[in-house]
């Protein structure tokens, strides 16, 4: 069975033709408007306005590309057609420069460029002489300037070409490319200049720029560093630096850079919010908001504060502000579906949405995004339901983060002869785990750096068949490309415990217990339910090495030697809402001598601290009874030692800890809610044979956890057989969950073999 090709419209290509314009691609808007024209060429007869138009923007593509006579010939017959003033207008001047062109006149010289009449003079020039290098370079520029970077590329790029050692050209097409986040195309034209003009200032500026991008941080540190040794004041160059050591979470270096920075300006936007990110990264939440509205007040058309602002109150649990601040920096740029995504991310966190609205949130994320992007018309993929299939996994989480946990055993197990696996790393840094998961594919594709476009170039140049989706609206997604739909199957699977709210993802691949019937309604995707549990899990991934560690075995519960019960939360402080707080207040007061252990990101700080003795107060319990640590990676699963009972938050529930907590043998109750998002415990839990620690409301939450309490022999008893129920029980058996993804890869892909 194939799909059926049918040819464009010429209604179709003519819109095309106008996209293409206005994103100076000439030969494509011409090869549009030729193909429209050649349509309605043969209607007999012709729709006379319908062709005048295209032969006008055929001429006008002809203009861009400098090429005068046909321009002409394209808007006479355009207005033998239809009269059209502006057409006429066109003609005329074609005329006159054609004449000039003819009588072998000389471009003017070039004025200033501040020149209101500079851009069209320099047209003008590149009209006259289509040759001349750097006449097409001083065009490109006044673009540039113009911030129409797009036509400003065609003219540098075709500068270079007639004359490769243009220096200014392919400093600024490097800047123009980057400025339209092409940063890719960016790094190979500037590595290309830089080869050529190694001394050249303004190319390794924007090369380091290029490579920060591309996610080659070590690179970009180099070369600004470069810059900053040949110009030692130069703000900018120390605001570079300093945001990228902030990126490789180096921030003595980066506030060393900042403080530079800030000496020689202290008023310095750039700065600033540099600064605001520094806080931020490591948990600074204060004053990082403070100096945040303090910049979105100075600035009130600029973004990325507001968009900042909502990821700092979204990670101090602040959630309705932190939405209110991403609703303005999206009414500020309505296109960055990234802020649209943060904005998805605290809702996730919120109490009190429905269901229904939450869904409404996610669909309108698709309703937004993928409205512009037209459909491929057909897919050449061979439909054979039993071949060997070519499945790409999308995710900026190809290191360590939680995604590796449950992607590498996967992996490990799949079958390789049924399936042919390419990695689409997106992701800002590699690091061991990387070198890990790359071991377990057959093409790994390193695509920080392309945009959304060329990333579905690349997966349709690879021919995938299934491509599925790792992070939902996580950092480094890339759902606009999935909303290009690259492949004709497309899935999310485990880094969004929601719907991505794309249309054009075909499945979501979950269990029985995450979504149980009737979980349809909240979903573009349709659901295909893994029979047992969604994920499969590793531990210990970043350190395999020390699995077998004495430090890493299960311990006695620490309440046999405390003599009281610890429970315990290892979790984001952003699921820390008031309810949570009041619910365990609840049990705490329930359990007089028990006390409550929170290890959370942070809380070292004296603000944060404050604020969270605050809230429990407010309930009647005493600071002296709660244990406040601060995350640490080293403390990864050795601080469940500490703890005798874990408690789940809600209505974001834990996952990774889950796991983790588990496997050291701790007991955890959760709250099971409506979505996903709020039944992952409900999943993990039903997986290794522990459904009675599932609570239907909060009264059974706090009666399971007291439950648990009340013995602790039998709650020792618990923790030491718990590690090898785990590693016994679907959640940690790969051969099987493998077993399983594989038998979901194949149906969705028989399925699409049926459709027409």
């Amino acid at each position: 069975m194939t799909d059926t090709v049918l040819p464009a419209s010429p209604d179709t290509l003519y819109r095309q033709a106008l996209g293409l314009l206005r994103a100076g691609n000439w030969p494509a808007a011409l090869h549009c408007c030729q193909q429209a024209i050649e349509q309605l060429r043969q209607d007999d007869p012709p729709d006379a306005p319908r062709l005048a138009a295209c032969l006008a923007q055929a001429g006008r593509a002809h203009w861009h590309h400098l090429a005068l006579a046909d321009s002409r010939e394209c808007w006479a017959e355009s207005l033998n057609w239809q009269d059209s003033t502006v057409v006429r207008g066109w003609l005329d001047e074609a005329e006159r420069l054609l004449a000039r062109q003819q009588a072998g006149e000389t471009p003017p010289p070039a004025p200033e460029m501040d020149n209101p009449q500079a851009l069209r003079l320099a047209y003008q020039a590149a009209l006259l002489a289509p040759q001349d290098a750097p006449g097409l370079t001083r065009l490109g520029t006044l673009l540039m300037l113009h911030q129409r970077d797009a036509e400003a590329a065609s003219y540098l790029a075709r500068s270079l070409e007639i004359d490769p050692a243009q220096a200014q050209a392919a400093s600024n097409l490097g800047l123009s490319l980057l400025n339209r986040k092409q940063y890719a195309q960016a790094r190979s034209v500037l590595e290309n200049a830089l080869a050529q003009y190694p001394d050249d200032l303004h190319i390794q500026i924007n090369l380091a720029n290029a490579l920060a991008q591309c996610g080659e941080l070590a690179a970009a540190i180099d070369m600004h560093a470069r810059v900053l040794a040949r110009q030692p004041d130069d703000v900018h160059t120390l605001v570079n630096l300093a945001s990228l050591e902030i990126r490789r979470h180096d921030y003595a270096q980066a506030q060393t850079y900042l403080d530079q920075a800030l000496v020689l300006a202290p008023q310095h936007s750039g700065a600033l919010s540099a600064q605001a990110d520094a806080w931020r990264f490591q948990h600074h939440f204060e004053p990082a908001i403070a100096l945040l509205r303090t910049l979105g007040e100075r600035e009130p058309q600029v973004a990325h504060h507001p968009r900042r602002l909502g990821s700092a109150l979204r990670m101090l649990g602040r959630h309705a502000e932190a939405m209110a601040a991403y609703q303005r920096a999206l009414d500020i740029e309505p296109g960055d579906a990234d802020t649209y995504s943060n904005l998805l991310l605290a809702l996730q966190y919120s109490p009190g949405y429905t269901s229904e609205q939450v869904f409404a949130w996610h669909r309108g994320f698709g309703e937004r995004y993928e409205a512009p992007l037209p459909l491929p018309r057909h897919f050449p993929h061979s439909r054979q339901p039993e071949r060997r299939l070519r499945v790409g996994w999308v995710s900026g989480d190809f290191n360590a983060h939680p995604v590796a946990y449950f992607v590498l055993p996967l992996w490990s197990a799949l079958d390789r002869v049924q399936f042919e696996s390419f990695a689409y790393d997106t992701s800002l840094t590699a690091d061991s785990v990387t070198e890990h998961l790359q071991a377990h594919v057959d093409h790994w594709r390193r695509v920080r750096g392309l945009t959304h476009e060329e990333l579905a170039r690349q997966i349709a140049h690879d021919r995938i068949d299934i491509l599925i989706d790792l992070s939902g609206h996580t950092g480094g997604h890339r759902l606009p490309t999935f909303a290009r739909k690259p492949a004709p199957v497309q899935a999310a699977w485990l880094g969004y415990a929601d719907t991505t709210g794309l249309s054009r993802i075909d499945w979501r691949l979950s269990d029985p217990y995450g979504d149980p019937d009737g979980a349809e309604a909240r979903y573009t995707e349709r659901l295909w339910r893994l029979p047992e549990v969604f994920c499969c899990y590793q531990p210990m991934v970043r350190m395999p090495e020390l699995r077998d560690s004495p430090d890493y075995a299960v311990q006695p519960t620490p309440a046999l030697a405390n003599g009281h019960i610890t429970f315990g939360c290892c979790n984001n402080y952003s699921k820390i809402t008031n309810e949570v707080i009041a619910l365990w207040a609840r049990l705490l007061h329930a359990a007089p001598q028990a006390r409550l252990l929170l290890e959370l990101a942070g809380i070292s700080h004296e603000a944060s601290r404050d604020e969270l003795l605050a809230r429990f107060a407010v309930h009647g319990i005493d600071a002296g009874r709660l244990q406040l640590e601060d995350r640490h990676p080293a403390w990864q699963y050795k601080r469940y030692h500490q703890i005798d009972i874990c408690l789940d938050p809600f209505p974001a529930t834990g996952g990774t800890s889950t796991c983790d907590l588990l496997w050291m043998g701790v007991p955890l109750v959760t709250l099971a809610g409506e979505r996903f998002a709020s039944r992952l415990g409900v999943s993990l839990l039903t997986a290794v044979g522990h459904a009675e620690w599932i609570a239907a409301d909060a009264d059974a939450y706090v009666d399971i956890a007291l439950g648990l309490a009340a013995e602790v022999t039998a709650l020792d008893a618990i923790r030491q057989e718990m590690r090898p129920r785990m590693e016994a029980s679907p959640l940690m058996d790969a051969e099987r969950f493998a077993g399983h993804f594989a038998d979901a890869l194949r149906g969705m892909w028989r399925d699409w073999c049926t459709q027409s």
